[in-house]
């Protein structure tokens, strides 16, 4: 059953696949437009914090923000939608990216 299922899957897979894979290839060379002090925003509209800097393909955001209570904290440029002049707009609510941003 089990390479029925994979022969009859395949193309779905690698379609799939690939569409992901590019996807993914845009977010990484959105970061090379991220830019520090930049605002970060959820897909809401809602305000997440500041760009500190870019460490691989994660986003640093500034400590010193409001926001961020006084810690360091990351997210994945998988989160990257839009970047548009001086803000960077998420994939996610801000509630969601605060909820499952990395503490550094």
């Amino acid at each position: 059953d089990y390479e029925e299922y994979r022969r009859e899957n395949r193309s779905k897979f690698e379609n799939e696949f690939s569409t992901w894979r590019t996807g993914r290839q845009s977010q990484r060379d959105m970061l090379n437009k991220v830019d520090e002090h930049a605002e970060v925003v959820g897909s809401d509209g809602e305000r997440i914090g500041t760009v500190d800097k870019v460490e691989g393909d994660r986003i640093k955001l500034a400590k010193n923000d409001p926001e961020a209570g006084g810690r360091h904290h990351s997210i994945p440029c998988s989160w990257l939608q839009s970047i548009e002049g001086a803000t960077v707009t998420l994939n996610k609510s801000a509630v969601e990216a605060k909820t499952m941003w990395r503490d550094e």
